[in-house]
């Protein structure tokens, strides 16, 4: 598995666990709604965006994880941001 496509699950992992659409996600992390669906097109798919280290920090700073976390095993420390927990749109 490639760096990006690993990075890619643990996005779906965030999002899944957190109860998050993409556009309340988009929001949270201050980025187009669109830039999150293509964020998560398999690797195969036309169009599909590779996490940048600046959208990976937004990210990380709104959830409260540490700098490495998309570099982390799946399915691990994976916590919703304060605030957040519970919501679903």
């Amino acid at each position: 598995m490639t760096s990006n496509e690993h990075r890619r699950l643990r996005l779906a992992e965030l999002l899944e666990n957190a109860g998050m659409t993409q556009a309340a996600f988009a929001s949270l992390v201050d980025v187009p709604p669109d830039y999150v669906s293509r964020l998560l097109y398999p690797e195969d798919k036309a169009g599909r965006k590779n996490l940048g280290l600046v959208t990976m920090g937004k990210i990380t700073t709104a959830f409260g994880l540490p700098t490495q976390w998309f570099e982390e095993p799946l399915g691990t420390n994976i916590p919703a941001p304060k605030g957040i927990q519970g919501q679903h749109s």
